[in-house]
């Protein structure tokens, strides 16, 4: 059974290689040849010389003949990767074939360097997104493939008006075509800006889809980030600030934003917004307990991101009322078989942790921003929350 599975395993690949090497495209259409035709069949390098005598319309068979005996005719059905010539293209083809393999002879060494700009060419015919490799300055690989389409650009100078010949493949691949490697050549320079474009596209879109899972993660803490709620609060005034930045990490690479470039994250910024609502309609504010001059003193010097520049602190506190030192370190000192040996030092680090009342950063709407302060030989920041847990004002 393994045996007779595996004969049946080569023969299938045997097939699959056959059909993927000669089923090539019927140029003519076949409605085009009539009875009387002299024509060549067959695939890339294997073809045959005959004359039309009959066609078989229900079997699809045409009878043809390749001598002058009686019995030297033969049936042919153009299909399954066989390819029907009339004698006047076959002869151009021919010659087509030679120019092309005495192009490929010199060009061989660069036209890899046109892979990376075929979809960009013609992405009807060549799908595959080769140009999301292209290497973008100050990548050192895009001056060597600059200065392989300027050598192919001298080659090509040599065969003007070339065509592209007979694919050796069904694929249709650009590094086969003669005649648009050489367009592609002449026009690089608009072929690379586009390139480049569509790359750059692609990386800052793949920046700003991350807005998405940050929305989700903030909403689910309960606790919104201060960008996202420019975003959601001012979304036009946001919007403005973030095209200014943007198309300045465009002009980087000389490429342009597109128009509308972060209208896809308008409904992201509703969503948030319609979260902050709900929120303020059921959190409340609860004062703090305790003061701490100094520290609180240190935390408003700190609130400086874009949200507090919008916004004003209305009241500021702390929840601890006494220094809590921080967590003991240990180092480990020696083993044996059973135990592992440590040196506890005490944490020479307090902490405090304190809330301020933030209104902002759009008339309506307040939230409650946490902060920790450090107590070494002086009194420091340690955090301030960049995102707020909005309430109802007061």
């Amino acid at each position: 059974m393994k045996i007779k599975q595996f004969l049946t395993l080569i023969f299938a690949l045997s097939l699959f290689l056959a059909i993927s090497i000669n089923a090539q495209t019927q140029e003519e259409p076949l409605s085009s040849f009539k009875v009387g035709d002299v024509i060549y069949h067959g695939t890339t390098n294997n073809w045959s010389k005959a004359r039309i005598e009959e066609f078989y319309k229900e079997s699809g068979y045409w009878k043809v003949r390749y001598g002058s005996g009686k019995y030297d005719t033969t049936l042919i059905q153009p299909s399954g990767g066989r390819i029907i010539r009339s004698e006047k293209y076959h002869l151009e083809m021919q010659e087509t074939d030679r120019i092309s393999a005495s192009f490929f002879h010199e060009a061989m060494p660069y036209v890899y360097s046109v892979d990376y700009l075929a979809d960009v060419y013609d992405p009807k015919s060549y799908p595959n997104n080769h140009s999301s490799a292209f290497p973008v300055p100050p990548d050192p690989d895009h001056a060597k493939l600059r200065q392989q389409l300027v050598e192919l650009e001298k080659i090509c100078k040599k065969y003007p008006n070339i065509k592209n010949g007979t694919p050796p493949t069904s694929q249709k691949r650009i590094i086969d075509r003669a005649a648009d490697i050489c367009e592609v050549v002449v026009n690089r320079e608009v072929l690379i800006k586009k390139a480049i474009q569509g790359q750059i596209v692609n990386n800052r879109n793949a920046v700003w889809d991350g807005i998405r899972n940050q929305a989700d993660n903030n909403m689910g803490n309960g606790a919104i980030h201060y960008d996202l709620q420019l975003m959601a609060l001012d979304f036009e005034g946001w919007k403005t600030a973030a095209e200014v930045k943007e198309k300045a990490e465009f002009a980087k690479y000389g490429a342009e934003m597109p128009p509308n470039f972060f209208e896809r994250l308008r409904p992201i910024s509703v969503e948030v917004k319609a979260f902050i609502d709900k929120q303020m309609q059921t959190n409340r504010w609860v004062a703090p307990k305790f003061q701490d001059a100094a520290a609180q003193s240190i935390a408003k010097r700190n609130a400086t991101d874009d949200v507090f520049k919008r916004s004003t602190i209305l009241t500021i506190g702390m929840d601890d009322a006494a220094w809590v030192r921080g967590s003991d370190s240990r180092n480990e000192v020696g083993r044996d078989s059973k135990y592992v040996y440590y040196k506890i030092e005490k944490s020479k680090n307090f902490y405090k942790i304190g809330r301020m009342l933030v209104k902002g950063p759009v008339a309506g709407y307040c939230q409650e921003r946490e902060f920790i302060v450090k107590r070494t030989t002086k009194i420091e920041l340690e955090i301030l929350d960049g995102s707020g847990k909005f309430v109802k004002c007061p």
